[in-house]
């Protein structure tokens, strides 16, 4: 049953185009039918594709030929896709450029997976994009659909801690664990779907995005979330069955590795689909845009998504062959449900039915998972109607009835599915464990292994039933590690003691392990001589060569050597510059192992003992004493700090020969420094005309001011102990908790209360802007409560300008003071965020009781109490105001900018369409490259400096 793989890649390397012929681009007959029932004006997306081709086929052929590593592979590859797109792109994108001016285009985003640039535009101005200089043709943009599954469970289930599920037994990944001992420890897995269920208990533990950047680890099609999230539960259940693992639910097929995601199919999605699906196969691609590394790379996408002709397409629309050619010869394996649409036959969606090689595209199709693995009803059959020596479909069946994975619902729930869609990740997650005791295996080498090792069901070799058979992952794994031989050792310190933890390399860095805690540690490497290397913070690396004969088993030991060691140590004081004891000190640098966190003693001291020259950041976190800890954080990452908190603070250096003494204080400290601004008593304020209860101005705010993520440039002052961001007719005096619906929305409570501020009983409530701190204040001055009668409070709101004022979110942060306290019971104090889910509450009276926060101090006179995010320390240093912004041919724009005095470094921010201020980049520099600026852009650079 051997397949003919090399004739397979002939068939790939005879499809490349010949690059440089010029001529004039044409419409493609897709889009000019689409064109036909368009009016001149209507906006459409399109794909502008290139005449220069990238021969990535002869690449990919040679590179197997070689046996060439997957960082290799993955370098060569992708820059020779980037370099050809920007070598050709310049006078298509200068084009476009000057019909974006004319108002001809609103807007183009250029791609290097496939030479293409996606634009939009009107029906009338398509025929001027194929003119263009060096266009090939002009495509209409595809809305792929997801495969729903046939059916789904009703709910949650019942029944839970199932074992190990019957599909997972059906294909025998039980017996790669265990007999084998591979799991899929070192692989990353990735579904383009509808977006995961982050925090499921099956998949919390081993999203990458835990501790690598999210950015790497989730690519948000839609809302650009930094975090998985998942409204559909598709994606959630087919990510369970690649490598979910929850307390007596083994789900996964292989549990051991490493999960990313993104959500570009989402079943609500219309014809404004972005081309998502081409920027969701360019992330995954390269997650971390640098061709050099592979740590982040996954190993196999499962897609559960495909077109035919009930969504107005021909079979074999070829229109991503590109791009899924060119991401797997980068290494990533593609997997394809085969589709919903049995049982007749030529049902496969397209590109699954792709017939161009015996692997692409490699489609699953669903069989039951108990003997005689009957195929479902559902199940898409073939043969292609693509045609040709390959036309027989499927690949290969996996288990796809009554599937038991992840219920999106909850994070503790499991439920049911029929489809093509539950058979893929099945296959996914055999390649995970393929690539987990082979990184180095190609994808076609893969895809052959997995048609090779199959169980015949239907007739002898391949049918359009069954494909090759059903998956059978201990076999595939087995025959992944032929020709291998294992290299095992023991790693101890300069005494003989066993170091855990210690990296163990080939020096090209594509095999590695970590000893365990007894320090051994085992490699598989094809049989020839490697290079091995034992590394460990503190120690000196060690290296040692082999030969590595293939079956053998080698024992190489190391033993490292300790390098010269300092100090780095000293003390932490509180707001009031005491010593501090109970403060918590964490230290961390590049290529450091994590240092448990050191609690300072009664005299506040600490101390690391580490290598010299060693790059570390050292960073206190306050007391664990509830009275010297801030509260919070909330679910967006305010906390509020009294009086009595001294949190974050942070310094970076390089460890010195003699050692580093350092002394650290709370950098959000909390300061009351009372100034008073009523008019009356001659302040600089200007008092609000309050003549009765329950009345609210609104006010526009001196500077937009960011919270919880939205800009506003009013608030509304109420008499009644509150102020809310935006603009409200709500005059609420009922206290209530914090968060809840009851008051208004983004408030910011003082003192939630009910007043009484007509002149004549009562003080005033003013407010002023102070330029020169940079700060709006609104001052309630001896203020009568309605009861009693008697009590008068006084008390400040203060918005700090989040330009002059900046905070790592960008989010501005709000001050609290107290200069008269009488009455605190039927109060309530703290802020809530503008959709009232989340917030602070400091301090609220129910009844004759009051409720504080942790380590809350007392609502008494002279208290302060600051609201923030982490305020970054800053000497009076305003944004630069003489930037300039080039707009570069390739749609990035560089800012530059002249060196600020005191400045410590610079905040490179830009205006997004919503009016809020996102980050760019922290820089020392005085200039910065924005990749994507496309469409009108906004910048600002804010100096940071020191206190």
């Amino acid at each position: 049953m051997k397949l003919d793989w090399l004739r397979g890649l002939g068939a790939v390397a005879g499809m490349c185009c010949l690059a440089g012929i010029a001529h004039a681009g044409t419409v493609s007959p897709g889009l000019e039918r689409l064109l036909a029932t368009q009016a001149p004006g209507a906006e459409l997306r399109v794909l502008v594709a290139l005449e220069s081709k990238a021969d990535v086929a002869s690449l990919d052929q040679r590179l197997h030929l070689e046996r060439a590593g997957l960082a290799r592979r993955h370098r060569d590859v992708l820059e020779l896709l980037q370099s050809t797109a920007r070598t050709s792109q310049g006078p298509v994108l200068a084009g476009l450029e000057v019909l974006r001016e004319a108002g001809k285009v609103e807007g183009y985003t250029p791609h290097w997976l496939i030479n293409a640039i996606v634009v939009r535009t009107t029906a009338a101005v398509v025929p001027e994009l194929a003119q263009l200089p060096g266009v090939e043709r002009v495509e209409a943009d595809l809305v792929p659909e997801l495969i729903h599954p046939v059916s789904a469970g009703s709910g949650e289930r019942t029944e839970r801690e199932i074992g190990i599920t019957p599909g997972l037994q059906a294909i025998q990944a039980d017996r790669v664990w265990y007999e084998l001992g591979i799991r899929g420890e070192g692989a990353i897995v990735a579904n383009m779907d509808t977006g995961v269920r982050r925090t499921h208990e099956a998949l919390v533990d081993r999203w990458r995005g835990n501790f690598a950047p999210a950015s790497e680890c989730w690519w948000d099609a839609w809302d650009n979330t930094s975090l998985p999230s998942d409204n559909n539960g598709h994606g959630s259940h087919v990510m369970g069955t690649i490598t979910g693992l929850a307390p007596n639910d083994s789900i996964g097929v292989c549990p051991g590795a490493l999960w990313i995601a993104t959500n570009v199919i989402d079943s609500g999605v219309g014809t404004a689909f972005d081309n998502a699906v081409l920027a969701g196969l360019e992330w995954l691609a390269d997650p971390d845009g640098d061709p050099t590394t592979v740590d982040e790379v996954p190993d196999v996408v499962q897609h559960s998504w495909g077109i035919n002709e009930g969504f107005g397409y021909l079979d074999c629309d070829s229109r991503w062959w590109e791009a899924i050619d060119h991401c797997e010869a980068a290494g990533v394996v593609n997997t394809w449900s085969a589709g919903n649409e049995g049982p007749g036959g030529t049902s496969l969606r397209s590109p699954g039915d792709r017939a161009t090689t015996a692997t692409n595209c490699f489609s699953v199709g669903s069989v039951a998972y108990t003997a005689p693995y009957p195929i479902s009803s559902f199940s898409s059959r073939g043969p292609s109607g693509c045609g040709g020596t390959f036309s027989m479909k499927p690949e290969v069946v996996a288990p796809g009835s009554n599937i038991y994975s992840v219920n999106v619902s909850g994070d503790t729930g499991y439920t049911t599915m029929d489809g093509t869609s539950m058979a893929g990740p099945h296959v996914a997650g055999v390649v995970g464990l393929m690539r987990s005791a082979n990184p180095d295996l190609d994808v076609v080498t893969i895809k052959t292994i997995l048609m090779e090792t199959a169980l015949p069901l239907g007739t002898v070799g391949e049918d359009n039933t069954y494909g090759w058979g059903l998956v059978n992952a201990y076999e595939a794994v087995l025959q992944s590690m032929t020709g291998y031989g294992t290299v095992s050792g023991t790693v101890t310190g300069a005494s003989g003691q066993p170091l855990a933890g210690v990296w163990v390399q080939d020096s090209a860095g594509d095999r590695h392990d970590t000893s365990d805690e007894l320090g051994q540690f085992s490699i598989m490497f094809l049989a020839g001589e490697v290079t091995l290397e034992a590394g460990f913070f503190g120690y000196q690396t060690g290296q040692q060569t082999l030969t590595v004969e293939a079956g053998v088993v080698h024992t190489l030991d190391f033993q490292l050597q300790l390098v010269p060691s300092a100090e780095v140590y000293g003390v932490v004081l509180d707001g009031s510059g005491q010593p501090l004891a109970g403060a918590q000190v964490s230290i961390s640098g590049p290529g450091m192992p994590a240092f448990p966190v050191q609690t300072t003693s009664a005299g506040g001291a600490f101390s690391f003992t580490l290598p010299l020259g060693q790059q570390v950041l050292v960073s206190c976190a306050g007391s664990a004493d509830p009275v010297s800890r801030s509260l919070g954080p909330d679910a967006h990452g305010y906390r509020a700090f009294d009086l009595s908190d001294g949190n974050t603070d942070w310094v970076e250096l390089s460890v010195a020969a003699d050692g580093n003494q350092l002394t650290l204080q709370g950098r959000n400290r909390a300061e009351y420094d009372w100034s008073l601004i009523n008019p009356e008593a001659g302040g600089p304020g200007n008092a609000l005309p309050f003549n009765a209860g329950d009345q609210s101005f609104v006010l526009d705010l001196p500077f937009p001011f960011q919270y919880y993520g939205q800009s506003f440039t009013q608030c509304t002052v109420c008499s009644n102990g509150w102020v809310a961001l935006g603009a409200t007719t709500s005059t609420d005096r009922q206290n209530g908790s914090i968060p809840s619906t009851g008051g208004p929305a983004a408030m910011l409570a003082p003192a939630w209360e009910d007043y009484s501020p007509e002149a004549d009983v009562s003080g005033s409530v003013s407010h002023w802007h102070d330029v020169q701190g940079g700060r709006f204040v609104v001052e309630y001055h001896h203020i009568r409560q309605h009861s009693p009668v008697s009590a008068f409070e006084s008390f400040q709101v203060i918005l700090l300008d989040p330009v002059r004022h900046p905070t790592l979110s960008g989010d501005g942060a709000i001050l609290f003071q107290y200069g008269e306290v009488t009455n605190i019971a039927s109060t309530t104090m703290g802020i809530e965020s503008p959709d009232e889910t989340t917030g602070l509450q400091y301090y609220r009276a129910t009844g004759s009781n009051g409720v504080y926060g942790d380590g809350c101090q007392p609502i008494v006179q002279g208290l302060a109490v600051l609201f923030t995010t982490g305020l970054i320390p800053q000497a009076g240093l305003d944004p630069v105001h003489d930037l300039a912004i080039d707009m570069l041919p390739t749609l990035q724009a560089r800012l530059s900018w002249s060196p600020a005095q005191g400045a410590l470094g610079y905040r490179v921010e830009r205006a997004t369409r919503q009016g809020q201020w996102e980050t760019l980049a922290v820089t020392t520099g005085t200039s910065w490259v924005d990749g994507a600026a496309y469409g009108t852009r906004l910048y600002r650079v804010v100096t940071l400096g020191q206190d």
